[in-house]
């Protein structure tokens, strides 16, 4: 058998005690962090930790509260302290570099791990916890190498062959990913993880529906389940189940997935009436995901007394124009309401999300023809000065790929070659929108394939989203990825021909984006026929720009 790690709680100081007001305090400190409340849990650890200092779970649940509140290097103190005084015990060590990788000290996390196989060559759990580490890095193949010296070794080990399926759905290769999920839960039925990564992999996929039932089957084990919750929300809203799916929303949060945590404990905005209040909206993950949420921001502001929006320090003057009797601000990530963001300036608060969940309950509650954000009149008026000394023909924009690489987001990427039938097509110029340094692969294109993007002379489109914002206004047509260029293309109002992922959670079961008319959608399954959605565009291009 492998190596079982327990925590021993027999030997906790409190534990042996029989202290049980102390117990009690740990058990409302563990409590406060899961609900995101570190400042009540650090109130009663303290408490603990005064009468029993080597207490080995509060030094624990204390740096998980602090690294909530982001002071990794007052959480890894801890984390140190309750290593020496652990010593030799497996286990315990073991559960500190547990907590140390979750506090972002993956290096200290290995050097745990390593020392523990050292000590206990035959030890399964560290190498599983090791190899997701080396794969988080990048180091896949070595993640590969460990779980199946692991497999090697207990042919019956379902964790590992749970991690190996997670290392190869993450490479794509999704029928031999699926083979190891399902020989995990071969041989344990209740292995909640492998549930889970195996429905996300489905999901990812475009087999949502058996998602779902994974999801399900996994919340039977772990009714309480955040990752659960949110992966089954997303499923849900991707099939068009709306209202279920929103309700769910919230727990992406608590999987720690939607960033930033910023609670503001009481003054969460709850649909209430808005009439004569202040209200403060805040960014919560990508930019991309910004420009679909402030689709509803119109909502908002004509509904509040006052609005508060803060945002990506790029987007502070599209928004102002937008919004002109709204405060705009960039956004401070270290205001997260833990008794830090200074003066309360509102009466309530919500992540951009929250007035999606609450005003786009269906369907028919999204507009046919929403209000739009604003461009800068003389940046317009700069683009479309340029883009005439191209000369008379229709002018297309075009983004091919993510800012971000790997595997799975690479399934949906496309490369400039597979858009060569189109680029060569004389009746057209070409634009590039593409950020995350496009230089060598336009360089290439013009070098290896004749092609000829052209860039707008002193636009930085990572850094000056203004004057992308403006240049996507002028343009006659925008096409290729679904990425941050293409949902502020929408968010503008401007019209677009968009390859993205199919059933994806923001098409909410349309095969479209229900917050962005001008965007016409064309899903695609994981191994899409590039050169067939290529040829699509170019016809539908001609159709729409030359009839």
């Amino acid at each position: 058998m492998a190596f079982e790690i327990e925590i021993e709680i027999a030997t906790d100081p409190v534990a042996s005690s029989g202290a049980t007001d102390l117990r009690q305090k740990l058990d409302l400190a563990a409590e406060a962090v899961k609900a995101c409340d570190p400042l009540t849990a650090i109130q009663h650890l303290d408490a603990v930790l005064k009468e029993k200092p080597d207490t080995h779970r509060a030094r624990l649940v204390m740096a998980q509260a602090l690294a909530l509140l982001d002071d990794t290097e007052e959480a890894c103190k801890h984390l140190e302290k309750a290593s020496r005084r652990a010593g030799q015990d497996l286990a315990r060590q073991f559960d500190i570099a547990i907590a140390f990788a979750e506090c972002g000290e993956k290096k200290r996390a290995e050097e745990i791990y390593r020392k523990l196989m050292r000590k206990e060559p035959r030890i399964a759990s560290a190498r599983i916890n090791l190899a997701s580490l080396l794969d988080e890095r990048g180091e896949t193949q070595a993640a590969v190498d460990l779980v199946s010296e692991v497999i090697e070794m207990f042919p019956d080990n379902a964790e590992a062959y749970s991690n190996l399926g997670r290392y190869l759905a993450n490479a794509a290769m999704f029928e031999e990913a699926e083979a190891c999920y399902r020989r995990a839960l071969m041989l344990k039925p209740d292995l909640v993880q492998a549930a889970v990564n195996l429905g996300s992999m489905l999901q990812n996929s475009g087999r949502t529906a058996d998602a779902i039932q994974l999801y399900r089957q996994a919340l039977s084990l772990s009714p309480r389940n955040a990752k659960i919750l949110w992966n089954l929300a997303l499923a849900l809203l991707a099939t068009g189940d709306i209202e279920n799916g929103w309700d769910l929303y919230g727990y992406g949060f608590e999987s720690g997935v939607r960033t930033p945590l910023r609670p503001f404990p009481g003054l969460i905005w709850k649909d209430e009436d808005l009439a004569g209040k202040t209200i403060f909206l805040w960014r919560e993950q990508g930019l991309g995901d910004d420009f679909r949420f402030s689709t509803v921001y119109h909502d908002i502001v004509e509904r509040a007394g006052h609005v508060i929006i803060e945002t990506d320090p790029r987007v502070v003057p599209l928004y102002r124009r937008t919004w002109p009797g709204a405060t705009v601000r960039a956004e401070t990530r270290l205001a997260s309401g833990f008794d830090n963001y200074g003066e309360i300036d509102f009466d309530l608060t919500a992540p951009a999300a929250m007035p999606s969940i609450h005003l786009r309950r269906g369907l028919d509650a999204f507009p046919k023809n929403p209000p739009r954000l604003v461009a800068c009149p003389e940046k317009r008026a700069r683009a479309r000065d340029w883009l005439s000394s191209l000369g008379p023909r229709p002018k297309i924009g075009i983004t091919w790929r993510s800012g971000i690489s790997n595997a799975l987001r690479d399934l949906y990427a496309t490369r400039l070659s597979d858009w060569k039938p189109f680029l060569d097509d004389e009746r057209f110029d070409f634009v590039s929108l593409q950020y995350s340094g496009p230089e060598e692969e336009l360089a290439e294109a013009r070098r290896e394939l004749g092609i000829t993007i052209h860039e707008m002379p002193g636009l930085d489109t990572h850094d000056d989203l203004e004057g992308v914002a403006a240049l996507l206004c002028e343009l006659d047509l925008t096409v290729g990825s679904w990425n941050a260029a293409t949902e502020m293309a929408g968010a503008l109002g401007a019209p677009a021909l968009v390859f993205a992922p199919i059933e994806n959670a923001n098409q909410l079961g349309t095969g479209s984006l229900p917050w962005y008319p001008s965007l016409a959608v064309y899903p695609q399954a994981p191994f899409w026929d590039r050169e067939a959605l290529v040829a699509q565009f170019r016809k539908e291009a001609a159709g729409r720009l030359i009839g």
